[in-house]
């Protein structure tokens, strides 16, 4: 399978509390200028498939996925799974960076799984979505695939 992230629909961005600072500056050391909404600790509340909302599969088992950014351009991706009594095993944790577009709209997380480019749809004080393409390559050549969007909110 083949996972390709694309960019190609026009949508509506509410990036309120997003706006840079003047003297913000957005180079290749990683340095992301004024992201007051987006820093923080962000825990995923669901996911959207092809316009099919739902839980995450991995929360019916009790497993809590978070996100946080920090001023620096470091990201950290944590994994809490739950044991076969319910109580929470040692988390997984993952590093890496992030960069964001100049117009705040294309955010580049890279970490040891790779690099992943995704879409915000919509950026508030207590609420992150973002999406991705999603493309699946089948024998013979043929692909298709499908958007989806991660649900996040401010913890």
């Amino acid at each position: 399978m083949t996972v390709l992230f694309v960019s190609c629909n026009k949508a509506t961005i509410d990036l309120r509390g997003f706006e840079p600072s003047e003297n913000s500056n957005s180079n290749n050391s990683g340095n992301t200028g004024n992201n007051s909404a987006l820093l923080g600790k962000w825990k995923l509340d669901k996911v959207t498939e092809e316009g099919k909302t739902e839980e995450p599969e991995e929360d019916s088992d009790g497993t809590e996925i978070f996100i946080e950014f920090f001023s620096n351009g470091k990201v950290r991706k944590t994994f809490i799974f739950m044991d076969e009594d319910n109580k929470p095993m040692e988390p997984m944790i993952g590093e890496g960076t992030y960069k964001l577009s100049g117009d705040k709209k294309t955010l580049t997380i890279d970490d040891e799984d790779g690099e992943e480019v995704v879409e915000i749809t919509s950026l508030t004080s207590t609420s992150l979505i973002y999406r991705s393409w999603v493309s699946i390559s089948v024998v013979g050549g043929d692909s298709n695939g499908y958007w989806t969007s991660m649900h996040y909110v401010r913890v």
